[in-house]
């Protein structure tokens, strides 16, 4: 049994033991004859802050504290079962200081970048003899080039941001490694990693004229893309928005601009990655034709990253569910976007929600939607010279939503709608006679 003085709290986890340790008496402690198999047994049912908790009830358990078995298993919930991942570390060091207070930024996350929009990607990077494991945020960017077949491009993917280890700084024996955050690739440098609670701060546009209204469609909570479900980082939040005009500021030259405000919509919690190299911040503020007065990078939000293998819309099977998730579409000779596609029961309409947008139509916007409660049994004859066949074919009819820059002068257009395939969409639209073509992001694409 262990003769160190029991602490009252475990590092990280900051979770106080319910019972004062210091009158903890073992006749007291029912627990306290339980055979390690089944404390191990019970430890797997407990969230981290419960087994941190359980374990500094009394100098027993304590013991076991930094148990190799019992912090591998919590770090398999994050995906980690490798060792060596990690190599010289244990288990409990790679949970307290790494998985506990930055796994949930694990997944996908969208930004709310003014227009435009960015998604970013957190997965696990596994160790080798050329790099440290840790936890690596891949940026997706969509190449302006151009397609022969008008095909969508996928993603590619750009380090951005890595979550480590410091093995180089010279520390006491006993002190573990401290974890530290680094802005890009091969010439890494620090860089920092915020929570931000959840607020009212958004954005204003300013036409030359007048302002035409708030923004503050993006993020909402209760969008189908948004995952409520996931957890922020374990970091203390703040809400550091100081030095933010809160005006449109006088211009001898009237020229429309973006400014933040204060909305009546709260938005939910937020991940910010600040960097002071001049050179990342115009990474990850994409440009616009618009001036802007923002002075901090983007916030992210975690969004859901459904991945479902497509059913032939031939099969009897199929149904608009299984459309939803994140689809690709061509919206420009070299422009590709993403979108996530949600589809109501209730309703009996399948939306289509840009995550990534222009200055056209924004992120956070739907692009269009249709009507899935029956499918068409006609179309226009200049839809058939498409390709657009309703006896063979699963087609909808919908609208769709487009707007000349700066995102004014909404209009709302007639398309139909054409399941392809299990991965494949056709939209065709009635105003200018096009097709636009969208693709799934599949499990490969996505890296997971």
């Amino acid at each position: 049994m262990s003769t160190d003085p029991i602490p009252e709290q475990l590092p990280i986890l900051e979770i106080q033991a319910e019972t004062d340790t210091d009158t903890v008496r073992a006749p007291d402690c029912k627990m306290l004859g339980l055979p390690y198999d089944l404390l191990f047994k019970l430890c797997s049912y407990l969230s981290p802050v419960d087994v941190s908790s359980q374990l500094s009830t009394c100098k027993a358990f304590h013991q076991h504290a930094r148990d190799h078995s019992i912090w591998q298993r919590m770090s398999a919930r994050f995906g980690l079962r490798d060792d060596a991942t990690f190599p010289g570390l244990s288990s409990y060091t790679v949970f307290t200081q790494l998985l506990y207070p930055y796994g949930a930024l694990l997944g996908l996350w969208t930004s709310d970048h003014e227009y435009v929009g960015s998604m970013m990607h957190f997965r696990l990077l596994s160790g080798d003899d050329h790099e440290d494991g840790g936890i690596v945020a891949e940026a997706w960017e969509f190449p302006e080039e151009r397609s022969v077949d008008q095909m969508p491009t996928p993603p590619k993917y750009t380090r951005a941001f890595k979550i480590c280890f410091d093995r180089h700084k010279n520390v006491a024996k006993d002190t573990p490694p401290s974890v530290r955050v680094l802005c890009g690739g091969i010439d890494a440098h620090p860089a920092t990693l915020q929570v931000h609670a959840p607020s009212y701060q958004s954005y204003m546009y300013k036409d030359i004229d007048e302002e035409t209204g708030e923004t503050d469609f993006f993020p909402i909570a209760d969008a189908p893309w948004y995952d409520a479900e996931r957890e922020l980082p374990h970091l203390k939040a703040c809400t550091d928005t100081d030095g933010q005009p809160r005006r449109a500021p006088v211009s001898d030259v009237p020229v429309p601009s973006i400014y933040p405000a204060t909305t009546r919509t709260l938005n939910p919690g937020s991940i910010l990655l600040r960097c002071s190299v001049p050179r990342c911040t115009q990474f990850h503020r994409p440009k616009l034709n618009i001036r802007t007065i923002v002075k901090w990078p983007p916030q992210f939000f975690p969004m859901k990253s459904i991945v479902q293998k497509g059913i032939d819309p031939c099969d009897e099977e199929w149904s608009p569910e299984a459309l939803v998730g994140l689809w690709l579409g061509r919206y420009s000779e070299t422009t590709t976007q993403c979108l996530y596609l949600a589809w109501s029961p209730k309703k009996m309409k399948l939306y289509a929600f840009k995550t990534t947008g222009d200055s056209c139509v924004t992120r956070g916007s739907w692009a269009w939607t249709v009507r899935t409660r029956s499918r068409l049994d006609s179309v226009p004859a200049i839809a058939r010279a498409h390709g657009l066949e309703p006896d063979i074919d699963r087609l909808f009819s919908g609208k769709e939503f487009v707007a000349i820059p700066e995102f004014t002068g909404l209009e709302i257009l007639d398309i139909i709608l054409k399941v392809r395939g299990p991965d494949e969409l056709q939209v065709w639209w009635k105003s200018n006679d096009t097709v636009l073509v969208y693709t799934r992001l599949t499990s490969d694409m996505m890296r997971v």
